[in-house]
């Protein structure tokens, strides 16, 4: 059996190193569009956040999501991660990569 935190640490590195590489691969052709609340996306940051978001239900279906693209509402689950997979709207028109997950316990 492997251990939880193991499980959390390897579902992390290897969504993010994965991800990762396709988005370096897709970057240099961001080309934007505007949400409905004004801001601005692009596919890649959809695609991101739907396949973070895919990995993180088929590996912990009982913990909850909250993730940029999708709802913001907070799950009543005893785990929820926090995903904003690159902000590549903002970082890839400035030709910069940032990330961010986070998971909590309530």
């Amino acid at each position: 059996m492997t251990n939880f935190w193991d499980q959390i640490f390897n579902l992390a590195s290897t969504t993010a190193n994965d991800v990762g590489q396709q988005l370096i691969l897709d970057f240099g052709t961001v080309q934007a569009s505007e949400k409905a609340d004004g801001s601005l996306v692009t596919r890649f940051d959809q695609w991101a956040d739907q396949e973070i978001r895919t990995r993180i239900a088929t590996t912990f279906p009982e913990h909850g999501v909250i993730s940029e693209e999708a709802e913001h509402i907070f799950p009543h689950t005893d785990w929820c991660w926090v995903i904003d997979p690159l902000n590549q709207t903002f970082h890839g028109l400035w030709n910069s990569i940032l990330s961010y997950i986070s998971c909590q316990s309530s």
